[in-house]
């Protein structure tokens, strides 16, 4: 651990007000240079602001400090964003789920945060309306559904759930086709 709480092989948010990213501080990082220093909060603050804590999905909140909106946290934009970050090719989220090509860790990182977004949206939900399920779809390979799904249902079990009824959440079928239709 460093001075900040950032293990080696940990995977950190650093975020601006533009657009979150999840970067994954590498197991052997390059040493500090004075031309490359190592990231810390002073050093990164034209870019954002470092998080060190370990990945548990968490949406970071606004440079105001205000919760961001859902957008913000699940939508295949800020999949593409990650992707253009970490150097790769955003056009890998195509319109045909099926041709999604391979997003590396990036792909693991948006699940998890967008997994703990739509938990605490389900819970949201769930206090004010009495839904039996929630579905979960969209332009996303099927394999890709199954995994948010999976990982929406983990995090919702870490929330507190007293006083709410019980409901499922389950894997949508409409695909790509989802968002024209309302659903």
């Amino acid at each position: 651990l460093d001075a900040r709480g950032i293990a080696k092989g940990d995977k950190v948010l650093i975020h601006s007000e533009n657009c979150p990213e999840m970067v994954i501080v590498p197991a052997d990082p390059p040493s500090a240079t004075a031309s490359n220093p190592a990231p810390t909060a002073s050093n990164v603050s034209q870019q954002g602001q470092v998080h060190p804590r370990r990945l548990r999905g968490e949406c970071p909140r606004g440079s105001d400090g205000k919760h961001r909106q859902l957008i913000h946290c699940a939508s295949l934009f800020v999949l593409e964003n990650q992707l253009k970050a970490a150097g790769l090719d955003p056009a890998e989220v195509t319109p045909v789920p099926e041709h999604w090509g391979n997003m590396g860790p990036e792909l693991d990182i948006w699940l998890e945060r967008a997994a703990a977004s739509l938990a605490t949206a389900c819970v949201a939900t769930m206090s004010v309306i009495d839904f039996e399920a929630i579905v979960i779809d969209g332009a996303m390979p099927a394999s890709v559904r199954e995994d948010l799904v999976a990982r929406t249902r983990r995090a919702i079990a870490r929330h507190d759930l007293r006083g709410l009824p019980q409901f499922t959440v389950e894997a949508g079928s409409i695909g790509s086709d989802a968002r024209a239709m309302g659903a």
